[in-house]
């Protein structure tokens, strides 16, 4: 599925990563500013600290965890299990977006 998708017109993107990030946004009273690009562009602005939190449609098993603080799932496909990523050492930021995820009624566990 499209996890997050870029519209053609205003800068809001569409798809269940882009509302959990904006849900997440309201709840620490933060803006987003959403930047793009590919999957591996994303997540090495993440590692370079750039960004601070990255929906690029990761999965649980992605090589990127040694490089990035990923969260815990927020949906289950079959085995698959969606995370967001984090900046490496932003624990803060990490531990907020795991309760958030916990506590939303529609995140599969």
């Amino acid at each position: 599925a499209p996890w997050v998708v870029r519209r053609a017109t205003g800068d809001r993107p569409a798809g269940p990563e882009a509302a959990l990030i904006e849900e997440f946004a309201r709840s620490i009273d933060a803006r987003v500013e959403w930047h793009w690009g590919s999957s591996d562009e994303v997540l090495q602005r993440l590692e370079r600290r750039e960004l601070d939190v990255a929906a690029v449609g990761l999965t649980a098993r992605t090589p990127w965890k040694t490089h990035v603080g990923v969260t815990r799932a927020w949906r289950k496909d079959g085995d698959t299990e969606r995370v967001l990523a984090v900046a490496a050492g932003e624990n803060a930021t990490l531990v907020a977006l795991d309760r958030l995820i916990e506590a939303r009624p529609d995140t599969t566990r």
